[in-house]
């Protein structure tokens, strides 16, 4: 049977009981209380019992709303920048295109061909890595385009995952003209 260690800090005496024998003395001593004690017991109880149910479940799922908010927030500044960025570069205009203008016109197409951009490094001054994901059915125009515009597919490689997703990663570079 598990044991209790009582200890009396203003004596130091210590006293160790069983779970049961503690039981019996907090029922003998419930029981010598009057009554408006075990009123006034009960309802401190309870008032601890909502704190701590306030503070275990409610806060928490605040807290998680209020970030949830934020990123929709993060993500509509995000889709309101993309909208916002330059019109389709022409094909008769690929020497104007730049490294600078292309990740513009790689992130605002991707979005638009409905291709999950998840990231974009600069390897030379007309050189761009990119990673993302897909179906081939938008891929495959969505690369076409590219080429019309100027941009030349120095690299790439694809994966296929467990729901038919591609993963491709692709090093694009500014054709010269």
């Amino acid at each position: 049977m598990p044991t209790v260690l009582l200890v009396n800090f203003e004596s130091g005496n210590s006293v160790q009981l069983t779970l049961k024998q503690l039981l019996s003395t907090f029922d003998a001593r419930w029981q010598q209380s009057a009554e408006h004690e075990r009123k006034l017991i009960l309802v401190l109880l309870a008032a601890l019992l909502t704190v701590t149910l306030w503070v275990s479940v409610w806060v928490p799922q605040r807290q998680a709303l209020v970030r949830a908010d934020l990123a929709h927030a993060e993500e509509v500044e995000l889709q309101t920048t993309i909208g916002q960025l330059p019109e389709e570069v022409k094909s008769d205009t690929s020497s104007q295109l730049s490294a600078e203008t292309l990740s513009g016109l790689l992130t605002r197409s991707s979005s638009e061909a409905q291709l999950n951009l998840e990231r974009m490094d600069m390897d030379t001054a007309s050189q761009i890595n990119l990673s993302l994901t897909g179906s081939v059915t938008n891929l495959m125009p969505w690369l076409e385009q590219l080429s019309r515009q100027g941009v030349t597919i120095r690299s790439m490689s694809i994966n296929v995952n467990a729901d038919q997703q591609l993963s491709v990663q692709l090093t694009l570079q500014v054709s010269s003209s």
